[in-house]
Parts: structure tokens; C-alpha cells; sequence
């Protein structure tokens, strides 16, 4: 059997305490690969909040991407 060790990171844009936008990352702690997935639940929403999920999602990859530099060493 193939096994990889990974963590993940999951992060959400909530407008009014509402989830429009959910951003996820996926680290392969093996090969140290990041993959990054957006999925917008509420289109409208997010269209008439876009800087709010944009902010958003930069900050969530800078995030992913900071922690993938920092476990590589």
C-alpha cells in the first residue's frame, strides 16, 4: 500500500456570519507539493463582496505558501 503523509488547511470568506467562499490547501509532506483549491458557494455574494474575497484568498495562499517554505527548511 502507497501512503503519503499531507496536511491540510481549509479557510472560509463569512459575510454576516454567512460562508460565500471557501479556499483549501493540500501539503504533501513528501514531495512538499502544495495544491490550492477556491470554491465560491455563493456566486452573487461573492461578486458584491470581491475585495472581501479576494483579501481573503490572498491571505489563505500566503498563508499555505509560507507554511510549505517554512517546513521545507
Amino acid at each position: 500500500m502507497l501512503t503519503n503523509h499531507r496536511i491540510t488547511i481549509v479557510g472560509d470568506t463569512l459575510i454576516d456570519d454567512v460562508k460565500i467562499a471557501s479556499f483549501g490547501a493540500i501539503l504533501n509532506m513528501d514531495t512538499m507539493d502544495l495544491s490550492l483549491t477556491t470554491r465560491y458557494i455563493d456566486t452573487e455574494a461573492c461578486k458584491n463582496n470581491r475585495d472581501t474575497v479576494r483579501s481573503d484568498q490572498k491571505d489563505f495562499e500566503d498563508f499555505a505558501y509560507n507554511l510549505q517554505d517554512m517546513l521545507k527548511g
